[in-house]
Parts: C-alpha cells; sequence; structure tokens
C-alpha cells in the first residue's frame, strides 16, 4: 500500500524550511563532532574561497583573466634550469619536462647509437699516427679507471 502527502499540507513552506535547515545542522554537527581535523579542513576550504572571492573582488572579477596572462609569462620566461628539474636534496620530484625528455633520450638511443657508430666508421683513423692513437687508447683507459664510480 502507497500513501502520498504532501508536505505544504501539514506544513507551512517556512517550517519545512527550517526542518530541511535543522536536518543540515544536524548532520554538520554529527559530522564534524570529535573530529578537529575535519572541522579545520571545512573551515581551511570555505578560507581558501573567502579569500579567492575578496582578491577577485579586489581586481574587479579579473582574476581568472590576470592569473592566465601571468601564467603565460611565466611560461615564456622559463629557463631550462626551471623546466627540467632533477630530484634534489629538498626532496622535490623530477619535473615533468625531465621526465619526458628522459623518456625521449631512452627512445632515441637506437638512434643515437646508430649516428656514434656511422662516426666512427667514418673517422679518417689511417691519417692518424701511431702517437694519437696511443694517447686516445691511454686517456680513454685512464679515463675508465679513474672515472666515479657513480657514472
Amino acid at each position: 500500500m502507497e500513501v502520498n502527502i504532501d508536505v505544504y499540507d501539514v506544513a507551512s513552506k517556512e517550517e519545512v524550511k527550517e526542518a530541511a535547515l535543522d536536518a543540515v545542522r544536524s548532520l554538520v554537527v554529527r559530522q564534524f563532532s570529535g573530529a578537529e581535523e575535519n572541522l579545520n579542513r571545512l573551515i581551511t576550504n570555505l578560507s581558501f574561497s573567502y579569500v579567492f572571492e575578496m582578491v577577485n573582488q579586489q581586481y574587479d572579477g579579473k582574476l581568472n583573466e590576470i592569473l592566465k596572462n601571468k601564467i603565460v609569462d611565466i611560461i615564456n620566461n622559463l629557463s631550462t634550469y626551471t623546466v627540467f628539474q632533477k630530484k634534489d636534496a629538498w626532496e622535490r620530484e623530477d619535473s615533468v619536462a625531465y621526465k619526458a625528455l628522459q623518456e625521449e633520450m631512452a627512445n632515441a638511443r637506437p638512434l643515437i647509437k646508430n649516428r656514434v657508430e656511422q662516426i666512427i666508421q667514418e673517422y679518417p683513423f689511417h691519417e692518424l699516427d701511431q702517437d694519437e692513437i696511443g694517447e686516445v687508447v691511454y686517456q680513454c683507459i685512464m679515463d675508465k679507471l679513474f672515472s666515479k664510480e657513480t657514472e
């Protein structure tokens, strides 16, 4: 059996509104009572919204436009240092650009290897004298022996 009751037959619009507000208040109190971190999170989120609106009013509602222009300026003035950042002592993560660069370099390894082999094959070794060859071999051996182990 189904019974349909129109709420406005037993309560006024004002009473329905007040009952709804009481229910919302009760939910908020239940949700945040005894949980200080949740209350702090709610207050922080509301504060961000409030501050954003205050700043937006200060800039006559043009804050989003100003921020977009500022972002474009920053991007246009980026250096390789700021774009390609490796994880550092301050535990910043590798930048997205650095990760992309590393991935593209790894993808390019076969091309680089082929080009190095081509250069070696085309190098005029027959034009070198024995002293030059000896010096190159000596330098390669010394570099290998005394290079840092981390490299």
